[in-house]
């Protein structure tokens, strides 16, 4: 029998139906390697009939509530949202409790989730190794009635898992120097599957003449969800600068919602640039994807957290993008500088336009950086390389 893996993806967001692109190259990279994979999503746990195009407008209008954008309301709003996370935590405990009596995993693996310790517990009662997905620091917000619940329980999980797997070395870091043993803490950068990150000319070509790009326009991406970190209004902020040098061949195409949508979209009305140089479409489809990157010259990512270089950079790169990224330490573990990528000073408008004008005079730089950049990820990034490989280091370690 090959060895049983219980994958727990305890979020109240996540199902099985619409994985994201990381769980799903995850959980596929593993039975390719013969491993035996039960999934858990913790959406699943509740009835849903709504489609994924329904659920990202509905949370753009979550975003949007009146209370969420009053300050003084978040204590409210956190204690609330908590209270839901500690009912969703019982129910998975309850759930898990069930499976594994039907069949005992050989470990249990938990990606982290706020206010969840149901794979601990059960770890724990089972008598199984436990593999902890340690995403980033949950807990962000200071005052609510279960924040030192929550904080605890972050310490606990940390203290108890029998391994840690994190994104990067800058993670691995952090989490030593708050006193995790390091010597269980496994780095897994985030990956593609490249054959699924091709450049289709063809639909690339067709895109293009959609939104009105000429032949002698590069068009710079972005594709993704307008969270706070990604930092949308640097690159609003950018193409300002870059229409003030009198630079009229860069056009800006962003795709995707999330909480900085309306205010992304109102700046760049603001300053005239919507619908000229910067063009906002709607989410679409993760099948989508390849299909707009073949579009685009040059990919950005305007922001980011400093932890973790987001899966979004690995995708360009497969698909042969020159890409620009903020120059922190997480970034640097995937992008070179100068020969596989750019990098650009976090929170700066002017470097952010500096580089883009660079890449925009010169055509043989993109063309390097292209197919740099794929054979990086080809080399480097492929699911079997980070995750599968993960999985193997901690299963020999246990002596499965």
């Amino acid at each position: 029998m090959p060895d049983h893996i219980l994958y727990i993806c305890s979020s109240r967001s996540f199902r099985m139906g619409r994985l994201k692109p990381k769980m799903k190259g995850v959980v596929d990279v593993w039975r390719e390697l013969g491993y035996d994979v039960q999934h858990i999503c913790g959406g699943d746990l509740y009835e849903s009939s709504s489609t994924q195009a329904e659920d990202a407008k509905a949370q753009q209008q979550f975003h949007q509530k009146w209370y969420r954008r009053l300050p003084f309301m978040s204590p409210f709003v956190q204690s609330c949202s908590e209270r839901r996370d500690i009912a969703h935590d019982e129910l998975m405990l309850e759930k898990l409790r069930s499976l594994v009596k039907e069949r005992k995993p050989d470990i249990i693996w938990e990606r982290s989730s706020r206010l969840s310790s149901a794979g601990l517990t059960v770890a724990k009662e089972i008598g199984v190794p436990f593999v902890l997905e340690w995403k980033d620091h949950l807990v962000t917000y200071s005052v609510s009635l279960h924040h030192r619940r929550a904080v605890n329980l972050e310490k606990r999980k940390n203290a108890e898992a029998d391994f840690i797997v994190v994104e990067s070395e800058k993670l691995r870091d952090d989490l030593a120097a708050e006193g995790v043993d390091r010597d269980k803490i496994l780095v897994a950068h985030n990956a593609v599957k490249p054959d699924e990150f091709t450049r289709n000319v063809s639909a690339g070509s067709e895109y293009r003449t959609k939104l009105g790009i000429q032949a002698d326009e590069m068009l710079v991406g972005y594709l993704g969800s307008y969270a706070f970190y990604h930092d949308m209004k640097r690159i609003i902020l950018a193409a300002d600068i870059l229409r003030k040098r009198k630079i009229e061949n860069i056009k800006i195409l962003l795709v995707g919602t999330g909480k900085q949508y309306e205010e992304t979209r109102q700046l760049a009305e603001r300053l005239n640039l919507l619908g000229s140089t910067v063009l906002m479409e709607p989410w679409v489809e993760s099948d989508e994807v390849p299909k707009i990157l073949s579009a685009v010259d040059v990919a950005v990512l305007p922001g980011c957290t400093d932890i973790i270089c987001p899966i979004k950079v690995q995708e360009y790169m497969a698909m042969e993008l020159p890409t620009l990224v903020p120059g922190y330490d997480c970034n640097r573990e995937v992008v070179t500088d100068g020969k596989t990528g750019i990098l650009f000073d976090p929170q700066n408008e002017k470097s952010l336009a500096d580089k883009l004008q660079i890449l925009a005079e010169d055509s043989e730089l993109r063309k390097t950086l292209s197919h740099n950049a794929r054979q990086e990820v080809i080399e480097r990034f492929t699911w079997e390389k980070t995750w599968g490989k993960a999985l193997q280091d901690i299963m020999r370690q246990i002596g499965q």
